[in-house]
């Protein structure tokens, strides 16, 4: 095997043996030889990795979060505007829950988004069924699956019951 056909294989394979469900992505043989098993958990135990996805989630985090509906104008060019009394935009932007301000929030849901692959929320609705609160969802705890029908569902855990 050429030395490119190599690097690929080896990048693919060590993808395919990290990632839950890949194998139904990626059809092959998945091998291991290079020693311990690196996960999230392992990962950030590293100062270099912890910092990076903290540089990057801190940073992204301080903009600006809002609720937009994009526009065209009579000429045809396309923009957004700030939809300020949709219910969702003081969560985004100011707090989505009682326990956490909207800074927090967004660190998080980067962060799992770095280190996991996506980041989760539970949104709560009022009795109009407005969104009320959103609250963080460990990654971990979600699986994606679908339907006989094609549809995808997200089943969420809870320890130990879905």
């Amino acid at each position: 095997m050429n030395k490119l056909k190599r690097f690929i294989y080896n990048r693919v394979t060590r993808w395919a043996s990290d990632t839950p469900g890949a194998a139904r992505y990626w059809p092959m043989p998945v091998s291991r030889t290079a020693g311990e098993r690196v996960t999230t958990e392992t990962a950030l135990t590293y100062s270099a990795i912890w910092r990076a996805v903290t540089l990057i989630s801190d940073t992204i985090a301080t903009l600006p979060w809002q609720m937009r509906e994009r526009t065209v104008n009579d000429r045809n060019q396309v923009g957004s505007r700030h939809l300020f009394s949709h219910p969702a935009d003081p969560l985004l932007s100011i707090s989505p829950n009682s326990e956490m301000n909207a800074l927090v929030f967004r660190q998080a849901l980067i962060a799992h988004g770095l280190t996991w692959g996506n980041g989760y929320a539970e949104i709560t609705r009022d009795g109009a069924s407005r969104p009320a609160e959103l609250w963080i969802i460990e990654p971990e705890r979600v699986k994606l699956d679908r339907t006989e029908s094609g549809r995808l569902v997200y089943v969420v855990t809870n320890g130990g019951a879905a």
